[in-house]
């Protein structure tokens, strides 16, 4: 269990802190203690020892900035994340050079809070998996999470099937085993919660650590299963939310570009044709049940795939170019980089360290 410290002069504040606090899945927090101002605050930061302070910004007597400049000159290993209102946004983004976890705005909003203890939760995995020794599949993870929820926020039931089974196998080449395993699997589910929570999406339940019968820690493969329940029902979920699949051209359109995608003759004229729709109906409606534009969707679905062939052994870059859609490997290559932040020769060396040498022979 994490606790934290709120400080904030005003009461009402301080209620709803600690309602959306203790509310999170699992009881993972609890209010320890509530300050009215950065002086009360620090002297119960020095008693109780938090693990995140969530402090106001414009306070009386010793202000939210003044309170993170002392804690940081005294080394305290707690994280702090700061509320503001509008007119004290300079303020706020001040407060993030001193390495604050995250900042609200106020009026507080439920969902920003969950935001913010999904990314504090993810940070803390995170950093304990790495003092642990443990570190090194956690960008593993991380990416991993991006991909899914890029496939959740899509509606792609089978690609989200799929990169959780590369994650499966990716974790079994890693020689992740038993509790690490499992402590995979959590962290994974957090980070693709954190992902959806920034795309407006909400985000998921954390994983419940249940043992099975006679077991120490959780089977992974039961695991596994949960986590992909849940992208299920959180398709689901926005589905509805989309209204997807009330106007079957729409449904004629989504069901072509999973299959043609990669055809470079894929064109907004040819699928809106596809869906009997005028192209700029095609388009608004496209994009309200999809929640992404015509060009965006089928550029994502190329680079998924790409992804997917680069990490295959064997394979030549300009090859999956040409097989996912595009027929100049430097466009391929441009749009690659500005999807992942990574050119497709990066990509695939991230994960088999190569140098040089292999630069040339497979990207021709």
């Amino acid at each position: 269990m994490y606790t934290v410290v709120t400080i904030d002069d005003e009461p009402l504040v301080k209620k709803t802190l600690r309602v959306l606090i203790e509310r999170y899945p699992e009881e993972l927090y609890q209010v320890v203690g509530e300050a009215e101002d950065g002086k009360e605050g620090l002297e119960l930061i020095e008693s109780l020892a938090p693990d995140l302070v969530i402090t106001d910004l414009n306070m009386p007597v010793m202000g939210g900035l003044e309170l993170i400049e002392r804690l940081r000159a005294a080394a305290r290993d707690v994280e702090v994340a700061v509320l503001s209102g509008y007119d004290d946004f300079d303020f706020a983004q001040q407060a993030l050079r001193f390495g604050v976890v995250d900042y609200i705005l106020k009026p507080i909003r439920p969902e920003s809070v969950r935001q913010l203890l999904d990314r504090f939760h993810a940070k803390r995995s995170a950093d304990a998996a790495a003092s642990s020794g443990r570190g090194a599949w956690i960008s593993f993870c991380s990416e991993t999470a991006k991909a899914l929820a890029e496939r959740v926020w899509l509606l792609d039931v089978p690609g989200a099937d799929e990169a959780l089974d590369r994650f499966a196998g990716g974790a079994a080449a890693r020689g992740l085993r038993g509790e690490v395993e499992a402590e995979a699997y959590q962290a994974l589910a957090t980070l693709i919660g954190s992902e959806l929570s920034q795309r407006g999406a909400g985000g998921l339940e954390p994983l419940p650590v249940e043992l099975e019968s006679g077991a120490e820690t959780p089977l992974p493969s039961s695991m596994r299963d949960e986590v992909r329940r849940r992208l299920k029902a959180k398709i689901a979920e926005l589905q509805d939310a989309r209204q997807v699949g009330n106007h079957q051209g729409i449904r004629a359109a989504v069901a072509y570009l999973d299959a043609r995608f990669h055809d470079p003759a894929v064109s907004l004229p040819l699928v809106a044709g596809v869906a009997g729709m005028s192209q700029a109906h095609f388009s608004r409606t496209f994009k309200k049940e999809m929640g992404v534009s015509f060009v965006e969707y089928v550029t994502r679905q190329r680079i998924e795939r790409a992804k997917a062939l680069l990490d295959a052994p064997g394979t030549k870059s300009w090859e999956i170019a040409e097989s996912v859609g595009y027929q100049e490997y430097a466009h391929f290559a441009k749009v690659f980089r500005k999807y992942t932040g990574l050119t497709p020769t990066e990509y695939r060396r991230r994960e088999t360290g190569d140098g040089g040498a292999s630069q040339g022979r497979n990207q021709r």
